[in-house]
C-alpha cells in the first residue's frame, strides 16, 4: 500500500514536470518570417533626428497566417561599419503599415508605431560581426497581422545628431525596399522603392487562424 502511493507520487510529479516543460515550450518564439542578414556588413541608412539627412527604410513582409507578431529581431550597423560616427542609438522607432500602390500605405498612415528605448545608450545592441549589431523588440501587445497581406515594416534610429546607422542587408526578400529621405533648405521628404532587402525577423509565441 505504502509502495503505491509513493508510486502514485511518482507519477503525479512527473506529470507536473512535464506540464511545466509544455508550458516553457508553448511560450518560446517562433519565426514566421525571417530575412537573415548576408554578414557582409553592408547597410542600408535608416536614422533620423529630424534634420537633414534623414533616411528612413520600408521594407515589406508576407505571412503564411494569420498571426499575432509578439518580437522583432533585427540586424544593423553604422556608416562606416566599425565606426560611431554620430554616437550610438539613442532609440528605435518602429512602425507598420499597410500596403497601397505597392508602397507603405502613408494615406492612413501606420496601423501601429512603437518607441524602442532602453535607456542604456546604445539600444541594448549586441555584435554580430564584422561590424554589424543584433537588435531585439518584444511588442508590449501582439500586434495582429492577416494572412496573404503585404505589410510594410519602418525601424529607424535615434541619434543625436546626424545619423549614420542603418539596416544590415538581407540574402532573402524580394529585392526590393522603400526609402524616404529628407532633403533641406527645403526639408522635403522623397520616398522611393529601391532595390535591396534589410535583415529582420517576426516571431510569434501564439499563431492564430480566425481570430482578429
Amino acid at each position: 500500500m505504502k509502495n503505491s502511493k509513493l508510486f502514485v507520487s511518482f507519477l503525479i510529479g512527473v506529470a507536473m514536470v512535464l506540464v511545466s516543460f509544455q508550458s516553457v515550450f508553448a511560450a518560446s518564439p517562433t519565426v514566421v518570417f525571417d530575412q537573415q542578414t548576408d554578414g557582409s556588413g553592408v547597410v542600408f541608412k535608416s536614422s533620423e533626428n529630424g534634420l537633414d539627412d534623414d533616411s528612413i527604410t520600408f521594407d515589406n513582409f508576407t505571412l503564411k497566417a494569420n498571426t499575432n507578431i509578439n518580437e522583432i529581431r533585427w540586424v544593423g550597423g553604422y556608416l562606416p561599419s566599425y565606426v560611431y560616427n554620430y554616437g550610438p542609438v539613442l532609440d528605435f522607432k518602429i512602425a507598420f503599415y499597410g500596403t497601397i500602390a505597392n508602397q507603405p500605405n502613408f494615406v492612413t498612415g501606420p496601423i501601429k508605431v512603437y518607441d524602442f528605448n532602453t535607456g542604456i545608450g546604445n539600444a541594448n545592441e549586441a555584435s554580430a560581426g564584422n561590424g554589424l549589431y543584433n537588435y531585439s523588440f518584444v511588442l508590449p501587445k501582439p500586434l495582429y497581422a492577416s494572412a496573404n497581406t503585404k505589410y510594410w515594416i519602418e525601424i529607424v534610429a535615434g541619434q543625436a545628431t546626424n545619423g549614420n546607422w542603418g539596416l544590415a542587408k538581407s540574402i532573402a526578400g524580394d529585392l526590393t525596399r522603400f526609402n524616404g529621405v529628407v532633403n533641406c533648405p527645403l526639408c522635403q521628404t522623397y520616398r522611393f522603392l529601391t532595390n535591396g532587402d534589410a535583415a529582420f525577423s517576426l516571431y510569434t509565441s501564439n499563431v492564430r487562424k480566425n481570430v482578429k
